[in-house]
């Protein structure tokens, strides 16, 4: 009787926590239906080497890993791609000479080419540059494209009405927010003119968030202000962390390239370092963990390991699951019915949210959508 009512009380406190942030009970999904975890994460092979603050993308079965952080004197000038239906490490691609190896931004079109934009060319806390390549994963090729109006570092992008769609990020210090949003003409791994075009500019700058083209209609997901720096006068770009973070939840949709950036409702929890860690089916946008909270004073980083899900179509914000761990920049794919995750910076441990190691490991659970 004792462990009936305490099974009863564990319910109710779950049920009227959702009804008072959603509108909804778990047994009450008028509107909507939330993904669910079918299966605990399993783990699989893992990546070649330990990557931090990688690019992913995926194209069909194929996860392609690009560029990262070993440690923060050694940065992979690879791509390295991951088989979703095989769970195999399959193929290593070098990167073209001048291309960032990490905090790029990134989109593909056709199921073909992949699309890279600004970043972090060098180790430690080199600045940003505007370059642009595009790959043809056919032909195995890279073609340089017309660079940014300016050095961007962890932007993002999207391909949406077609044209390629950078928004956001720091400026070449890799600390000051960039707010402008710029677009180019592509088709077919091509570009239809010279120059980019200044788009209206996004609401809140920042970098080291998500993106997403949902019904045809441009979403931005939290972020952070400010990053690590190089010391100043350091010839070799060495980094300090005593700097001012702000993590924050906004989240805003463009409707067309005339209209205004309208405000939604904020993610549960804010998030950053996350630019790779979304999934979109359907109408739902997945973003898997991140680096959630900075201390202004002492400057100690804490992690998540929440999974958020936004449903585009009521505009409501859940959290479906948990991660195996707390982790950041993980790249993350969805593929027959699994959810994948693969590399990234976890936690201490379980009672430590702040940063440890860099992971080569990749996981995936079954999620029911």
């Amino acid at each position: 009787m004792a462990n009936r009512s305490r099974n009863m009380m564990k319910r109710f406190s779950v049920d009227t926590f959702l009804q008072s942030l959603f509108g909804f009970s778990r047994g009450r999904h008028d509107e909507l239906t939330l993904p669910t975890f079918a299966s605990p994460w399993e783990a699989l092979p893992a990546g070649p080497d330990p990557r931090l603050d990688a690019g992913g993308i995926q194209i069909g079965g194929l996860l392609y890993c690009i560029g990262g952080y070993v440690t923060q004197d050694h940065v992979l000038n690879v791509v390295d791609v991951f088989d979703l239906n095989r769970c195999a490490w399959t193929e290593r691609i070098p990167l073209p000479e001048n291309m960032p190896q990490s905090h790029l931004a990134l989109t593909c079109e056709a199921n073909r080419y992949i699309y890279s934009v600004g970043g972090q060319l060098g180790p430690r806390c080199c600045g940003a540059v505007g370059n642009a390549f595009v790959f043809d994963t056919r032909k195995k090729t890279w073609s340089r494209l017309p660079s940014l109006p300016a050095p961007r570092y962890a932007p993002t992008m999207q391909l949406w009405r077609g044209r390629l769609h950078v928004m956001g990020g720091a400026k070449a210090d890799r600390s000051t927010p960039a707010s402008e949003h710029w677009s180019l003409g592509i088709h077919k791994g091509r570009t239809t003119e010279k120059e980019w075009r200044v788009e209206r500019p996004i609401p809140r700058g920042g970098g080291h968030r998500p993106s997403a083209v949902v019904d045809d209609r441009l979403y931005l997901f939290g972020g952070q202000e400010g990053d690590f720096e190089p010391i100043s006068n350091d010839p070799n770009c060495a980094c300090t962390g005593a700097t001012v973070e702000y993590v924050f939840p906004d989240t805003f949709r463009l409707d067309s390239a005339d209209s205004d950036w309208i405000r939604l409702p904020d993610m549960l929890e804010q998030s950053s370092h996350t630019e790779f860690s979304v999934v979109i089916r359907g109408p739902l946008v997945i973003i898997t963990g991140g680096s959630r909270y900075k201390h202004p004073e002492t400057f100690d980083i804490e992690l998540t390991d929440v999974v958020q899900v936004f449903d585009t179509r009521s505009e409501r914000w859940s959290l479906v699951g948990r991660l195996p761990y707390r982790v950041k920049t993980a790249l993350t794919a969805f593929y027959d019915g699994w959810l994948y995750a693969s590399g990234g910076q976890r936690d201490v441990g379980p009672d430590n949210p702040q940063p440890g190691i860099i992971l080569s490991a990749t996981w995936r659970t079954r999620l029911n959508l």
